[in-house]
């Protein structure tokens, strides 16, 4: 009787297992169906006919680019969907789908330079695609002749964005399978590329706009470190030029730049109101300099003795002291407000305001600020004013942003300024492509909660946003970003003045 018993356990337990296997593969089935089922309604949704008001073609423009951003030079990506709305991300799951995504393409485009039968080319000769992807492949533009191209080229760029390609890691997880996710991660780091897709008719006069730029003009970077618009556009407008010459003049500095914050940050200790800064070899140049004053005062002293009529040599001694003192109480002052002796001697300098670190690091305020900005969802140093509208960990003591920001530091820190128009006028919102923050209770952090910006937001939604932005005309004016409520009819750009100074 008992061996019978023990049987029947066993085969419970057996059954159990059986079920438990069962359901799990049942789950992990459903996670990948549902995920599948959104992807190809994601790409049907984009392939869908439109109304085009009267107009013979469909006009419209897609574009996707991944570039450096941040002091750690993170690759980002940004994208842009045939209805308008502009998503990125910094996930190396996003930017990892993208790559693949972006192989695809190429080898898309060499099957389409092969000899096709094909004849459907008259009604969508308008269709251009460029692309570049760093030395391995230089920036070049291809006419699409035939429909099945251009449908395979548009479901490829559905693939492409990233507010659905970073859901894998959630899907991964879910089934147990994230050991597949290192594999994706290793193509990401340094890689950057741009396409865009653009449908007009043969003979297009688009208005030019003042402030702001298409994502393909005015954000994508490439290979040769020029603006994708030079390609397009030889003729570009007096904004776009400047534009351009600044955003080469930043990308030939911007590596070196980051390689010097990055490792300049790694030394620093960041506390919630100050950041404490070694300056072992400042401290140690100043004390040597100061003891061969001390020590040649003595010397002066001692060997000198009476062989001077009616002088004191050690008139000469204490003489050096007090200019030892005084240099050293110089030097303590020189690079910041407030330095104590204790932090003095140990070699330590707190900094509690952008200008004071930049003065004991020799960094470039602006390459601060890009480091602060891009890192602010993983550091918990509190930031003050006067210029920290564009911040979000604010506080009436904290760190002081006392340096404007610009424009330009926005983008390569992972802040992109888009124009819209409201109903009242034009207004500029942040798209935030920074490292997402997960806390340990599982909340997002504020800052990382806009990372699609749809063309009609008809719904008011916060987001951190400026609603009187300056005019043409308007130099002197900043930009003031806070924290609001806002809806608008359509996206109008990415802002296209990068010296633009935030208050």
């Amino acid at each position: 009787m008992s061996d019978i018993k023990l049987d029947r356990v066993n085969i419970d337990q057996a059954t159990g297992s059986s079920d438990s296997y069962l359901a799990d593969y049942i789950s992990d089935m459903g996670v990948v169906s549902n995920w599948l089922f959104r992807l190809a309604w994601h790409i049907l949704t984009d392939l869908n006919t439109r109304n085009t008001r009267g107009r013979a073609t469909d006009e419209f423009e897609i574009s996707a680019t991944v570039s450096s951003a941040g002091s750690r030079g993170l690759s980002t990506s940004a994208y842009q969907n045939r209805p308008g709305h502009i998503s990125g991300s910094s996930s190396s799951v996003a930017v990892g789908m993208y790559h693949r995504a972006f192989d695809i393409m190429m080898n898309t485009i060499i099957s389409m330079r092969k000899p096709t039968q094909d004849v459907h080319m008259a009604r969508i000769a308008q269709s251009k695609l460029s692309i570049g992807a760093g030395k391995s492949f230089s920036d070049q533009i291809f006419k699409i002749q035939s429909m099945a191209d251009l449908i395979s080229i548009m479901v490829v760029f559905s693939c492409m964005d990233p507010s659905l390609t970073e859901d894998i890691a959630t899907v991964c997880n879910k089934i147990r399978a994230s050991t597949v996710l290192p594999t994706v991660y290793s193509t990401v780091q340094g890689y950057a590329s741009f396409a865009s897709l653009c449908n007009t008719p043969p003979q297009t006069n688009r208005p030019s706009l003042i402030n702001s730029r298409l994502l393909s003009e005015s954000f994508i970077l490439h290979s040769g470190n020029r603006m994708f618009s030079d390609l397009r556009d030889s003729q570009t407008s007096p904004l776009t030029r400047r534009f351009n010459a600044f955003t080469q003049k930043e990308l030939h500095t911007s590596e070196s730049m980051r390689r010097r914050i990055s490792a300049s940050a790694r030394g620093w200790a960041v506390e919630e109101r100050a950041i404490s800064v070694s300056c072992l070899r400042y401290t140690i140049s100043v004390m040597t300099g100061c003891a061969i004053l001390v020590l040649g005062g003595l010397m002066a002293g001692f060997f000198v003795g009476s062989r001077i009529d009616g002088v004191d040599p050690f008139n000469l001694t204490m003489f050096a002291w007090i200019i030892a003192a005084f240099i050293m109480v110089v030097c303590k002052s020189l690079r910041v407000a407030e330095w104590t002796w204790g932090d003095f001697l140990k070699g330590r300098v707190t900094c509690r305001s952008v200008r004071e670190l930049a003065s004991v690091t020799n960094l470039d305020e602006q390459g601060i600020i890009m480091h602060l900005m891009s890192s602010e969802n993983e550091l918990h140093l509190k930031l003050r004013g006067p210029y920290n509208s564009a911040f979000a960990n604010t506080d009436s003591e904290g760190f002081s942003v006392d340096i404007k920001p610009n424009i330009g530091t926005m983008f390569v820190s992972g802040l992109v300024v888009l124009e819209v128009l409201k109903e009242s006028g034009s207004a500029l919102v942040c798209l935030d492509l920074r490292p997402e923050v997960i806390t340990e209770y599982g909340a997002r952090n504020k800052a990382a909660s806009r990372r699609r910006i749809v063309h009609g937001q008809r719904d008011a939604c916060l987001v951190l946003a400026c609603t009187d932005p300056p005019q043409e005309g308007e130099i002197e004016k900043d930009i003031t970003f806070r924290w609001q409520w806002l809806s608008w009819e359509k996206i109008i750009g990415l802002y296209s003045n990068p010296s633009q100074s935030v208050r």
